[in-house]
């Protein structure tokens, strides 16, 4: 079924059937679930699996353009900008959307990593579209809130990331993973050694899925990337459920964003013993999910 969806992402479908074939007539709302780098759908397996989730929602689970293939279509060599993955995630809603004949279904989204970045700035500039959102290890912070020796650590991978993504659109994929190789991550990565073999494993054998930290930068340099910043106060109205692993170097999350959480009726936050793919993990998925499905069922 999921070539209904016609999509440029990576997509998989799972849950309850949609439409629904419900003799109570019960509506049944869509999740949909959007992975970061350098991720295929098939990342939410674990998670979109446990009977918590299957059993209420049907299931929409996206990886970012290309992360499933070994290449990039001639006519994106350089990648996706924000703004089109943008678009492509609201086409992606539109349809699902419209596959119901009589009535849109509630919708509500999950993310990770850079879909996270992206869920973010979708949830803000459609509110009244996204019932419930949950963001897993990427949270809000004010630039000035992150200890600067963690900025220098970001910029530095980011720049590691964007190079070995030039180098491979102008002399050799091969080229671009020594690039990426001789980056010295145990001392200045983001990640633990164990995420960080996961983390290196894709983009080492397909540096081309290293796309999105050469946007973000090609739109900061430019001043063409998103004008509009993302901030609690123009999410807040979408309940919100933030969810991480301690187990990082790194937080992408501050203690004041934590504390906006708190105290916003709707919205709330849990950690959890695990890395960056803490959800992913068997030993939190279901637990994940449980905690998932509770948010989704609050009124």
């Amino acid at each position: 079924m999921t070539d209904e969806l016609d999509t440029i992402f990576d997509c998989r479908r799972s849950g309850i059937k949609y439409p629904p074939q419900s003799k109570e007539g019960k509506e049944v709302p869509v999740l949909i679930c959007l992975a970061g780098f350098p991720d295929s759908a098939s990342v939410w397996e674990p998670l979109i699996s446990q009977k918590e989730l299957q059993s209420t929602h049907h299931i929409v689970a996206l990886g970012l353009p290309g992360m499933h293939r070994d290449s990039l279509p001639d006519d994106h060599r350089w990648g996706y900008s924000p703004m089109e993955i943008l678009v492509e995630l609201h086409k992606v809603v539109t349809k699902v959307q419209e596959m119901h004949p009589e009535k849109k279904p509630t919708i509500d989204l999950c993310a990770h990593d850079w879909g996270s970045i992206y869920a973010y700035i979708y949830v803000q500039q459609h509110p009244e579209i996204i019932r419930k959102f949950v963001s897993l290890d990427i949270g809000l912070m004010e630039a000035n809130e992150m200890p600067f020796g963690n900025t220098l650590k970001t910029v530095a991978y980011f720049l590691c990331f964007a190079l070995a993504f030039i180098v491979r659109n102008l002399i050799s994929a091969s080229i671009a993973s020594k690039v990426i190789e001789l980056y010295p991550w145990k001392s200045i990565g983001p990640m633990t050694s164990v995420d960080t073999r996961i983390f290196l494993q894709t983009p080492k054998n397909n540096p081309h899925t290293c796309y999105p930290y050469f946007q973000f930068i090609k739109g900061k340099l430019t001043k063409l990337d998103l004008k509009n910043p993302i901030t609690f106060d123009k999410i807040k109205s979408v309940p919100h459920l933030f969810l991480f692993g301690t187990k990082k170097d790194i937080n992408y999350h501050s203690s004041v964003f934590l504390h906006n959480l708190d105290q916003t009726p709707g919205c709330s936050w849990k950690s959890f013993d695990g890395g960056h793919w803490f959800y992913a993990d068997p030993k939190h998925s279901q637990e994940v999910a449980t905690v998932m499905s509770t948010f989704f069922q609050l009124g």
